[in-house]
């Protein structure tokens, strides 16, 4: 497998969220959990980011002497959040969001790269649906960033951006021409030379387009062949991004599917790296979100046909049991209720009391334990609410 040579962004930064952090989450009892989402980072005024998570864990502090717990404990579910809020440093950094689950054992604090709406809960077990956005369109992908004169590769996210190490791989157009070509092409370059004292690669009027269009198709044949063995370790979507036509040219010559191809109206090389990972991602979320579209198809055909289920009760009943394949939530709004002892019924309450889940969330965590899938569904996407679900069976 490749190494990774460098980390651009997000690493270090935010933590990358996956479907076993929801699962372990939604198992987790606390006595009781508290769960804060607050937006940080915004306004770039870590004392106004303060203020809301202060006001957050005040409202919480409410709720739990409003139930009876005593200030000792009340001090101990809290200390995570309060010692944050501490910690000026802490607030620095790429992150968009926090989320906070505390009153559980092995205690989280998240990063996050999206920001949430401010918001707590308490409740038996961590709120954990909101956590369904930043996990929406998981998974990486590459990108091939193609300049003539500087190829680099990345290993990619939604959110972040590692470059990897090419080895043996030529990476400059110069390194694969024959002798008489490449002294031709090197005068181009410098007859093409701008004003900023940049270079003109793609153009060059000293070699004339016929050569030009010979010697890039070269490399291109090549760099495709060299490419081949460290695309051929990863089984993920692939963005081209390059200037003109060439993108499209290098990426009809892999055999890496899937693959899309980024035109740029300027060379990579000026471009800055986040626009280029926006660039990618804009291109490759169409293949990272493909489960997402098929399960809202899924669910409108199959509606009906006893196939789908959109009472929380059954679609509680069919994550548990392990007969839910995909489910939509409509909703991050929490579903307080419990499951009644010996049963698969639930009791559904307006208001939480002690010892309520979200009905919602432990639906989640029960499918996603079970090899199903959980979407947070957008405005308009579904006829439901909060919840719905595919069956199996």
């Amino acid at each position: 497998m490749a190494r990774l040579e460098s980390s651009l962004f997000a690493p270090g930064a935010i933590d990358e969220v996956g479907r076993d952090d929801i699962i372990a989450l939604a198992k987790s009892p606390g006595d009781p959990a508290v769960s804060i989402y607050v937006p940080v980072g915004l306004h770039g005024d870590v004392a106004r980011d303060k203020t809301v998570l202060r006001d957050l864990v005040a409202q919480a502090h409410v709720e739990l002497a409003e139930n009876g717990y005593p200030p000792a404990h009340i001090k101990e579910v809290l200390e995570l959040p309060d010692r944050l809020l501490g910690d000026d440093t802490f607030f620095a950094g790429g992150m968009r969001g926090l989320a906070i689950f505390c009153g559980i054992e092995g205690e989280r604090v998240l990063r996050l790269p999206l920001a949430p709406e401010p918001a707590y809960s308490v409740a038996a077990s961590p709120w954990v649906v909101p956590l369904l956005s930043v996990l929406e369109g998981a998974g990486d992908f590459l990108i091939l960033w193609l300049d003539l004169n500087d190829v680099r590769l990345y290993l990619a996210s939604r959110f972040s951006m590692s470059r990897l190490f090419l080895g043996d791989v030529d990476t400059s157009i110069e390194d694969v021409l024959p002798d008489e070509d490449r002294q031709a092409h090197i005068s181009a370059r410098a007859e093409g030379t701008s004003r900023a004292g940049r270079v003109a690669v793609f153009h060059s009027k000293g070699v004339g387009e016929e050569m030009t269009k010979r010697h890039e198709g070269h490399f291109l044949e090549m760099l495709a062949a060299e490419l081949a063995p460290q695309l051929a370790e990863w089984s993920t979507p692939l963005a081209v991004i390059g200037v003109g036509e060439l993108a499209t040219a290098l990426a009809g010559r892999l055999s890496h599917t899937p693959v899309a191809a980024v035109r740029l109206e300027g060379s990579p090389s000026r471009a800055d790296e986040r626009f280029v990972h926006r660039r990618a991602w804009e291109a490759v979320e169409p293949m990272m979100t493909a489960g997402h579209r098929s399960a809202v198809e899924r669910f409108a055909a199959l509606a009906g046909t006893g196939y789908t289920t959109f009472e929380l009760e059954e679609v509680a009943a069919a994550a548990h049991e392990g007969r839910a394949e995909s489910l939509l939530v409509a909703s991050t709004r929490p579903a307080w209720g419990r499951r009644l002892s010996g049963s698969n019924q639930v009791e559904l309450h307006e208001y939480a009391a002690i010892g309520d889940v979200d009905l919602v969330g432990s639906a989640v965590g029960d499918a996603l334990a079970s090899g199903a899938e959980a979407y947070l569904a957008g405005a308009g996407e579904v006829p439901f609410t909060p919840v719905g679900a595919i069956l199996r069976y």
